[in-house]
């Protein structure tokens, strides 16, 4: 049995904020063609015929939407998309599908919220988890902060009863309030968040990017509060300290990157073009498209592509966890572990040290 996992940007790089730490901009300001435009029907129909190309029996697939903000693209895009799917599905019905879309939640509205919970969908929201923070960089087109726009986002999705998560930009900003993130986390009862390193622009520092120190103070003492809570029977998923677990317990990868090794990607652009980490979407990494070739063949070229070539790095030689993290996500690396290989700290190595022994007593 396969499972596919395609992440589909159907509004290339568009969106209705400002975000002042946005990767993506970063890198498709830096692509002979910044925007394709939304995806139209014709591509958007080629790419799941060639999905479906590579499925059997009882394969499954995960169809991730990102952006850019990908309801940019409109509900009727996702709408059309979900029934061409049940078209395809009807030929083979043993195949499962599921759908995953990451917003900043600011267009939801009923609408929107009726349609995912009609289509299972499980939303990931954009908010970064401290009022002052997250409205100094996530800003809409008239440079106003979006926490309390964002806040009824997550309501509607409450009222509708649809999953959700909470995807949070650790910048270098955020990462000074770990008491308050944590206690806003318990206030709101949200059961589970993704912190996701703020890394700085492709051609250098961009002010928000993370220090692996403050990377390592950050989750130490998230980490005290969630083991803590935890052995109190009241747990919540924080995904690094999950991804962390299953990798030491379970030897279970359940993080791209989280032991040195890429895990083939399907980025799909709005044109069909198809990348193979989210983090190189360039165009000397361009592999193929998916609106033209099989998927399974896009795989295979994903898995030989030099983005996901294993970085060697100086200072992990030695390293008590180099087997485990091989060195972690070259593209995270000098937000996360180390600025360089002249020094003597890995900031990811500081919280390994901390977590590692309360871990195994779990």
């Amino acid at each position: 049995m396969k499972h596919f996992s395609v992440m589909i940007k159907p509004a290339s790089s568009a969106c209705n904020l400002r975000c002042r730490y946005c990767f993506y901009e970063d890198e498709a300001s830096s692509r002979s063609t910044t925007s394709y435009g939304i995806m139209q029907k014709d591509i958007m129909e080629a790419v799941i015929d060639n999905v479906f190309a590579g499925l059997t029996g009882k394969d499954e697939v995960t169809f991730a939407f990102q952006g850019g903000e990908p309801t940019v693209a409109g509900i009727g895009f996702f709408r059309d998309f979900a029934d061409y799917v049940d078209r395809k599905k009807s030929t083979n019905r043993h195949v499962a599908v599921s759908y995953v879309i990451q917003t900043n939640a600011t267009l939801l509205d009923d609408d929107w919220c009726a349609f995912f919970k009609e289509r299972n969908f499980l939303v990931g929201v954009s908010l970064d988890l401290h009022r002052g923070c997250h409205d100094s960089v996530r800003v809409d087109a008239n440079g106003d902060g979006t926490f309390d726009t964002v806040l009824k986002g997550i309501d509607l999705l409450k009222h509708h009863g649809v999953s959700y998560n909470i995807l949070s930009t650790l910048t270098e900003e955020l990462a000074g309030y770990p008491r308050k993130v944590w206690d806003f986390i318990v206030k709101n009862d949200y059961e589970y968040v993704q912190f996701t390193p703020c890394m700085d622009g492709l051609e250098g520092k961009n002010g928000y990017g993370l220090r692996p120190e403050s990377f390592a103070s950050f989750y130490r003492d998230i980490f005290d509060r969630w083991y803590d809570d935890f052995t109190a029977g009241r747990g919540r998923s924080i995904k690094l300290f999950d991804d962390i677990a299953n990798l030491l317990l379970f030897g279970k990868r359940t993080a791209c990157g989280i032991d040195g090794h890429c895990t083939p990607q399907i980025i799909v652009g709005a044109d069909g073009s198809v990348y193979p980490c989210d983090f190189y979407c360039l165009d000397e990494y361009k592999i193929g498209n998916l609106a033209s070739e099989n998927i399974l063949d896009l795989y295979e070229k994903a898995r030989i592509s030099p983005a996901g070539a294993p970085a060697p790095a100086q200072m992990c030689k030695g390293c008590r966890y180099e087997r485990f993290c091989g060195g972690g996500c070259k593209r995270m690396r000098s937000n996360v572990c180390f600025v360089n290989d002249s020094g003597d700290y890995c900031g990811y190595r500081d919280l390994l040290d901390f977590a590692i022994p309360k871990l195994r007593r779990l």
